[in-house]
């Protein structure tokens, strides 16, 4: 799975009295999703994307950096379909810069036996994306990386009035707690990744609910990672 994206100007996407609100995603069956979000904070630029599926293997350093140099290709693939979306999409494909244009791999890294090192001070530890690379589908790579930070600290803070004690113990029921709410993530990401693809018969979508997404208590998941709850 790649991302194409480019960032266009604002104007370009001619709307007229507030006709839709930024971000918006476009979903038609036939050709995926394309996606208009707020790129800069004055909102004078936007950025516009859509999903490809590449098929088997990873091509390699190589095909990627030659696929960077001539993005041409790209530009064709953000305007194909525009006459089956709202007018808002060929209008921000209208003018696009090659320069302007980002290839956005998404990768997964293998599970980690440990995030912190083994020796009995666990002096050193790996957060956010070094620990656990996330796809950009769901948009949280840097939640995660701020809720490992977090709850990183709290159990450091918990524990320093016990001279440390327990710290190892402490650490893998974190990392072990952190892993399986990137697991969810990883499974969010890929039912939004099948609705942004054109539609196929033979792919089947579940029904998702996000509440433990956004309802989460870091400080509940703080006190259970130290008392071993």
């Amino acid at each position: 799975m790649i991302g194409v994206t480019a960032a266009v100007p604002a104007e370009q996407l001619k709307l007229e009295n507030n006709e839709y609100k930024l971000p918006a995603t476009f979903m038609h069956d036939k050709r995926g999703a394309f996606v208009i979000a707020p790129q800069l904070a004055d909102g004078s630029e936007v950025l516009i994307g859509k999903q490809k599926i590449f098929a088997g293997e990873d091509p390699g350093r190589d095909a990627w950096k030659a696929m960077n140099s001539d993005k041409t290709w790209c530009v064709d693939f953000l305007r194909e379909g525009n006459e089956d979306f709202p007018a808002i999409v060929a209008n921000s494909t209208s003018e696009i810069s090659p320069d302007r244009v980002n290839l956005w791999p998404f990768y997964l890294l293998p599970k980690l036996e440990t995030w912190a090192s083994s020796a009995k001070h666990g002096r050193i530890a790996i957060l956010g994306d070094a620990a656990h690379a996330i796809p950009p589908t769901a948009g949280q790579g840097v939640n995660q990386a701020f809720e490992d930070v977090y709850t990183f600290a709290g159990v450091l803070g918990q524990l320093k009035d016990k001279n440390s004690e327990g710290l190892s113990d402490a650490l893998g029921r974190w990392q072990k707690g952190r892993q399986d709410r990137v697991d969810k993530i990883i499974d969010l990401n890929n039912e939004i990744n099948k609705r942004r693809m054109p539609k196929q018969d033979d792919v089947e979508t579940k029904p998702f609910d996000i509440d433990w997404l956004y309802s989460v208590d870091l400080d509940q998941m703080v006190r259970d990672f130290v008392g071993g709850n």
